[in-house]
């Protein structure tokens, strides 16, 4: 996600916790996305989200924001999905406790170095597990760039 072209181009982006709060959505919408393609349209799966927490007294504002913006979510969806199939709360876990917590934060520096530093070496790992339509394009399905 281009930050600064978000800031600029996007009347709803005021800040970080806007920023965070429109990433969160495009990633519930794609987990949404991926239940109904698995498992029919009005499937009702639980999804549980996990995040890594802040860890300090300092940034647990952050973190109550983060809840905040996902509660926001839960409850409006966005202009082109709903979110029934969520749960009522976001996971926050230590990373340092954590493999799943671990795990994304690989996949997260992995497709940051693709695009951010045109290295591809870790993202071609991930090609096999991201989300793809029937033409096996990634692009809009399981990766969704912003500009």
């Amino acid at each position: 996600m281009d930050k600064e072209n978000c800031y600029r181009n996007r009347t709803d982006i005021k800040n970080h916790n806007d920023l965070y709060a429109f990433a969160l959505n495009l990633l519930m919408e794609r987990v949404c996305m991926e239940i109904a393609d698995r498992d029919g349209r009005n499937a009702m799966t639980p999804a549980l989200m996990f995040t890594d927490s802040r860890k300090n007294d300092n940034n647990n504002k952050l973190d109550k924001e983060l809840q905040i913006a996902y509660l926001r979510a839960r409850s409006l969806g966005t202009h082109y999905i709903k979110f029934p199939n969520f749960c009522e709360s976001l996971v926050f876990l230590d990373s340092n406790y954590s493999c799943g917590i671990q795990c994304a934060d690989f996949c997260a520096g992995a497709i940051h170095r693709k695009f951010e530093m045109q290295d591809e070496e870790f993202f071609n790992v991930l090609i096999p597990a991201i989300r793809k339509n029937k033409l096996e394009n990634i692009y809009g399905y399981g990766i969704k760039i912003y500009k």
